[in-house]
């Protein structure tokens, strides 16, 4: 019997690639891949060397759920049975239907039923000041980023303005401590304390998962570095990894592992711990879950306790919700295509919804026929405008800012308006921040009325944006003084026509 044994990294070097691929080495009896997820990118030497290996019989084995696209699927059948799975179209329920016959599945509940349980702990928080003001300044900005974007919103967007709610979440901009942390240092010192006088064992070990490196492994490790630790993210040199997951493995000394999601999510075996703490938490169960079983396996001998850092009034809490509502449970997440298929679940609509990109408490709800109005153009609605009677218009604007993300907005009175229109407050530690607007129910607006503006906001310098509104045109001049002192922003008739179709506003 002749056996031949290589792992993926040393089938990427030229040297096996080229071994492995001449004509006397090509045809085994049987070639079996672990691991096999690591075959997915299919640009990869190693994708393309397992391909030219000839056998009468295939296997791939892996632990790792399909994560990030149906698309993953294909290079693992691709090798098992080449030119099976080329639909992508497909559903992914039809997909599992055209699997089944060659794929088996063995749960860790089924065959491990002697493993010990997890022990779930959510741990709720509140952001402290610093985190509060920039987190809803952060939301409000981000909101009418994705706003002016309409129609033309992607996934990919969604997800780049999460990532800066959920890193503030995190920490406040430049601040090394949060809740979270006095919160997690708490508890790890406990931990540590209860495990002083045992030897080096599952008992006092604790891995702490973040999804970022910057916001998250980085500053841990300057927080945590007293305590004992070692750290492996993405991008970390392989022999530096393989040194630092030694090191926590071995050494009583070092407890803590701190570790970026995806780069503690494969391929290991860290049953030496038995405490998790995601410090931030990944909206996609399926991948946290792929993370805490580097610890839930084999080997692990006592239970393995959860917790997880929420906090409160925040997307922490509307993610969660909105799984909920899509029947998304934790336990079911590691069936199937899970990524892609709670992709396909949660709309764009619907994840707008989650960032609060909706009509946010609108002074009065949307009054008329919004039938009507969705069936007429950007021109038709412009022109609408222009009939509209001035308070009906200062109307409209208060409508528009309470949709852009402004709260206790409200129109003001003639005798003290101070030259605006519209005004939005709200007390900061700073003191009071007003967001104004001026409505020129004009078909021309030119540039001494921007010029006018600028004064009426340079002399309050509670002020901090500027709306110019108006039902008609800017001339060149004027948009040119706008765009150059950006606390004023321009909003001609024709952008607030898209304002007014896109939130069902009544012109």
């Amino acid at each position: 019997m002749h056996i031949f044994i290589t792992t993926y990294d040393t089938l990427r070097n030229d040297i096996e690639y080229d071994i492995l691929t001449k004509d006397q080495y090509s045809f085994f009896d049987i070639v079996i891949l672990d691991e096999a997820h690591h075959i997915k990118n299919t640009k990869s030497k190693g994708f393309h060397a397992i391909r030219k290996l000839q056998s009468r019989r295939r296997w791939a084995l892996t632990g790792a759920p399909i994560h990030n696209k149906i698309e993953d699927l294909a290079p693992i059948f691709e090798f098992v049975f080449p030119g099976y799975l080329t639909a992508f179209d497909l559903r992914p329920e039809q997909i599992q239907a055209s699997i089944q016959p060659y794929f088996l599945r063995r749960r860790k509940k089924d065959v491990m039923p002697e493993l010990p349980p997890k022990i779930y702990e959510p741990i709720e928080l509140e952001l402290d000041q610093e985190q509060e003001i920039a987190y809803r300044r952060a939301e409000a900005a981000l909101r009418e980023e994705l706003l002016v974007l309409g129609d033309t919103v992607t996934k990919q967007h969604i997800f780049a303005k999460l990532t800066i709610l959920e890193q503030i979440c995190n920490f406040a901009p430049r601040k090394l401590s949060s809740p979270k942390t006095d919160t997690l240092i708490e508890q790890i010192e406990e931990i540590i304390a209860s495990g002083e006088n045992e030897p080096v064992d599952a008992d006092n070990k604790i891995i702490v998962f973040s999804q970022y490196v910057d916001e998250g492994v980085s500053k841990l490790e300057k927080l945590l570095e007293p305590y004992g630790i070692a750290k492996i993210f993405e991008g970390q040199p392989d022999d530096i990894r393989r040194s630092e997951i030694e090191k926590f493995k071995e050494r009583k000394e070092i407890p803590i592992l701190i570790a970026s999601v995806h780069s503690g999510g494969e391929d290991l075996n860290l049953t030496e711990a038995s405490y998790v703490m995601y410090f931030d938490y990944c909206w996609n169960p399926a991948v946290m879950r792929l993370a805490e079983d580097r610890v839930h396996r084999p080997g692990q001998t006592r239970g393995t306790n959860i917790y997880s850092y929420w906090m409160k009034d925040t997307i922490d809490d509307r993610i969660q919700q909105k799984l909920n509502e899509k029947g998304i449970s934790f336990e079911q997440a590691i069936d199937g295509l899970t990524e892609d298929k709670i992709e396909e679940l949660i709309t764009i609509d619907e994840w707008l919804e989650i960032l609060g990109v909706k009509k946010m408490g609108t002074a009065a709800g949307p009054i008329g026929n919004t039938k009507l109005l969705r069936s007429l153009d950007l021109v038709e609605i412009r022109e609408k405008l222009h009939e509209i009677s001035p308070s009906a218009f200062e109307g409209l604007v208060q409508e528009l800012m309470h949709s852009l993300g402004y709260s206790n907005v409200k129109v003001t009175g003639k005798s003290d308006d101070g030259g605006f229109d519209v005004i939005s407050t709200r007390n900061t530690e700073n003191g009071v921040e007003r967001v104004v607007a001026q409505c020129k129910h004009h078909k021309h607006v030119d540039i001494h009325t921007a010029r006018d503006f600028l004064g009426a906001i340079s002399n309050d310098k509670s002020i901090k944006q500027g709306f110019l509104v108006t039902t008609g045109e800017f001339t060149p001049e004027c948009l040119q003084f706008c765009q150059t002192n950006e606390i004023i922003r321009a909003i001609s008739g024709f952008e607030l026509a898209k304002f007014v179709k896109q939130f069902e506003l009544h012109p």
